[in-house]
């Protein structure tokens, strides 16, 4: 917060501070008179600090508000076809054409790698994903919803894919 607080206030301080200094001095020039001999002065530099830490809050409120969502980092499996051995998961956009998945199956806190595949085609609203390599014997039609994809590969399989386990 403290971050975003000063990224405000060096790159918007100096501007946002005019418009203060402006909005204070019409509304003291309007409605307040001046010449009294009691100091309107304090009064006035106050309500330009308050009004100046305001819009500040505010736009470090505004900029925190419309800051787009990340994109997940993995999708659930929603379907699965068995005969061409693809799998469906909901448009990503780091699931692009090409792009080598791993999907593991959940089982409480244990990750377990059971499959290697790649984006097969990407549609407005889901990904197909086909099956590259598989490593384990797992009834993925049952089970397809504890199924994790993501769009990293580990390593290892590359160096002995057989050995996986």
């Amino acid at each position: 917060m403290l971050k975003k607080l000063s990224h405000v206030v060096l790159n918007f301080g100096f501007g946002i501070a005019i418009g203060a200094i402006g909005f204070i001095s019409a509304f003291a020039g309007i409605f307040l008179d001046l010449t009294k001999p009691v100091s309107m002065t304090w009064l006035i530099g106050i309500a330009w600090i308050s009004i100046t830490a305001v819009i500040v809050l505010l736009k470090v409120i505004h900029d925190g508000m419309t800051k787009p969502p990340s994109a997940l980092v993995e999708e659930n499996v929603v379907s699965y076809d068995s005969a061409t051995q693809v799998l469906m998961v909901r448009s990503n956009p780091n699931f692009t054409n090409q792009v080598l998945v791993a999907g593991y199956h959940i089982r409480g806190e244990i990750e377990e790698l059971i499959f290697v595949g790649a984006v097969h085609h990407v549609q407005p609203m889901m990904v197909q994903l086909r099956i590259l390599l598989s490593f384990k014997e797992f009834d993925v039609v049952n089970n397809y919803r504890d199924v994790v994809v993501r769009p990293t590969v580990p390593a290892h399989i590359f160096k002995n894919p057989q050995n996986e386990g």
